[in-house]
């Protein structure tokens, strides 16, 4: 019986992940510090943590399991969760991997993110697997983090049995994304009270895909290879647009230039100094001013993918939020 323990399981992505494992005939058990049954089918076990915990209890919760997918990481883009998310994103991912191991789990199976490849700072930049991490230097510490941690992942599993798959997702659209704390934005722009727009490019997937594509690579991936899941790369002008045209609002019509984020990022990093909260920062602004664009033919040529359209996506994204808005 194939047996499958799930960290993020109640973030977005994993919501979507759970059900479809179940479809597949795995029995499944997720890792929470706050576990909600009703989220999923009865069948479902929880195990209460996080990936903070040791090594060895990490691997007394994969007693008899056959495969991990480790979904769960913390994003941030300010300075002073560096040290929090090297914690989780690097360090906790790499004590699973070793409590994987120790308990001789078949499968470690990754959901990263595009993050861990880098990013353009022109338009011409189109990153594929193969791409060198190109923002060492500009103190980003989410892309810092997930870069890290899928190198110590690659470095572990090269000398293990264990079978280590990655996937790179872009950023993921469809029903039910809105509630993630990162599309305040683009919730904004749908209820057309966002009349601004960034300079950068931003690359959007079906969430659809992502979970197709996870069960392909479970049966077509080779061991420490990256998959890029990604489709259409957008100006995020572009992207405003069609969430505006969806949702029947205008579109925003005012453009920041990189100078007035990189001004807007700095007064909140002062803000922070201060203990004053916001969402604005230095490296914010630098995620608003570069180019998440990413190509996906690897993924279309060695796994047979078919992508769905990014503007399904978007649509699906929105129709979600104006029927279930409070």
């Amino acid at each position: 019986m194939k047996s499958a323990f799930v960290t993020g399981s109640t973030g977005f992505l994993g919501k979507a992940l759970v059900p479809r494992l179940l479809e597949e005939g795995f029995q499944v058990t997720c890792l929470a510090r706050n576990p909600d049954p009703s989220l999923f089918h009865k069948s479902v076990k929880w195990s209460v943590g996080d990936l903070n915990q040791s090594e060895e209890t990490l691997a007394s919760l994969l007693q008899n399991h056959t495969h991990v997918f480790h979904l769960a990481g913390l994003i941030g883009y300010k300075k002073k969760l560096l040290n929090e998310m090297f914690r989780v994103n690097v360090l906790g991912t790499e004590k699973l991997l070793k409590a994987s191991i120790k308990k001789n789990v078949e499968v470690f199976f990754y959901i990263s993110s595009v993050a861990a490849i880098g990013a353009g700072r022109i338009k011409s930049e189109v990153l594929n697997e193969e791409s060198s991490y190109n923002i060492s230097n500009e103190s980003m510490g989410y892309f810092d983090t997930k870069h890290l941690a899928e190198d110590r992942l690659k470095q572990i599993g090269a000398i293990n049995s264990i079978k280590t798959l990655l996937i790179n997702p872009s950023t993921i659209y469809g029903p039910g994304d809105t509630l993630k704390s990162s599309r305040s934005i683009q919730v904004k722009v749908a209820k057309g009270a966002f009349p601004f727009y960034p300079p950068g490019g931003v690359n959007v997937v079906h969430i659809d895909d992502i979970i197709d594509g996870i069960m392909v690579i479970l049966n077509k991936g080779k061991k420490n290879q990256r998959y890029i899941f990604a489709n259409q790369n957008l100006l995020i002008k572009e992207l405003f647009e069609k969430i505006a045209y969806y949702s029947g609002q205008p579109a925003p019509k005012y453009p920041l230039k990189s100078w007035q984020l990189k001004a807007l990022g700095q007064f909140g990093d002062l803000l922070d100094f201060i203990g004053v909260n916001s969402s604005l920062s230095s490296e914010n602004a630098k995620v608003s001013c570069f180019y998440h664009w990413f190509d996906n033919n690897k993924a279309q040529t060695e796994l047979g993918i078919k992508f769905r359209s990014s503007e399904l996506a978007i649509e699906e994204s929105v129709k979600w939020l104006l029927k279930n808005k409070s």
